[in-house]
């Protein structure tokens, strides 16, 4: 199996890092895929979960986003939590933008296909909702609001200027400056989710768990009522990443993975 990794430079911005396993006999149908808050293109299971597309008949490329906390030399983890802070609903707009721009250039596929995880779910819900390059969209445990705070949250962060939240793998006390929460009411209109779905109009397959602790399961109803050519797969007994967890070091996956990633395929190979 081919795999590449590949950095895309571009000099107003950060540069970010991806990699893609190229399946054998391929009609180039890509798999672009997104991360969540406080992920990235190595996490856990990532890995393994892309060979699995492969073998199916998928190219399977997965990223940082340019503000994710990694750095071209250490890209799993969060060494630059500077960057981490400054992270903001549009930046990874622009870079989903750059990563399908760079995949048109340099792969031409015959059709893009995007999954998201978690917040990663609602950058590709905005995505495909605003851009024709898109066949066919996939949801995991998504969000369906990037507006997540309560008003004394808001008003403390702003006065602040920063809240930090615990990592509780790496014990690391993150920053989200309120330059996150400035970007999303200052551009409301293009990211709120609630409204932009709506404009969604290609096959589109949601799956959440209902034992996630992280996103509620009502989230993923709401997208489902908004999404007209949606489809809405319930996995009963999942939490938020699916029995997974970070580091995986098993070469097979919990029962509840297997199902989401053999439902995705179904989808996509439909």
């Amino acid at each position: 199996m081919k795999v590449e990794e590949h950095i895309i430079q571009q000099a107003d911005s950060k540069p970010i890092i991806l990699d893609i396993k190229f399946a054998e006999g391929n009609e180039k149908n890509l798999i672009i895929f997104t991360h969540g808050f406080k992920g990235f293109k190595d996490w856990g299971h990532f890995n393994l979960m892309s060979e699995q597309f492969a073998n199916a008949g998928f190219d399977f490329l997965k990223f940082n986003f340019s503000h994710n906390g990694g750095t071209m030399e250490e890209p799993i983890d969060f060494p630059d939590l500077e960057a981490f802070g400054n992270n903001t609903f549009s930046i990874e707009q622009d870079d989903l933008n750059r990563v399908i721009n760079w995949a048109k250039s340099n792969i031409n596929p015959a059709n893009i296909f995007l999954i998201g995880h978690s917040r990663g779910g609602g950058a590709v819900l905005l995505k495909a909702a605003n851009d024709k390059r898109i066949t066919k969209l996939v949801t995991w445990a998504s969000v369906s609001s990037f507006d997540r705070w309560n008003k004394d949250i808001y008003d403390h962060w702003k006065r602040e200027g920063v809240m930090y939240i615990q990592n509780a793998r790496t014990m690391q006390k993150m920053p989200l400056y309120w330059i996150l929460a400035q970007d999303y009411f200052d551009h409301i209109d293009l990211l709120k989710i609630e409204d932009q779905v709506e404009r969604i109009k290609i096959p589109t397959l949601i799956i959440h768990g209902k034992n996630d602790e992280a996103v509620p399961y009502q989230e993923a109803l709401n997208l489902h009522q908004s999404i007209k050519q949606s489809q809405m797969h319930t996995i009963e007994s999942a939490n938020h990443t699916f029995g997974t967890s970070h580091p995986w070091t098993s070469n097979t996956l919990p029962e509840d993975a297997k199902e989401l990633i053999n439902r995705t395929i179904e989808f996509l190979q439909a």
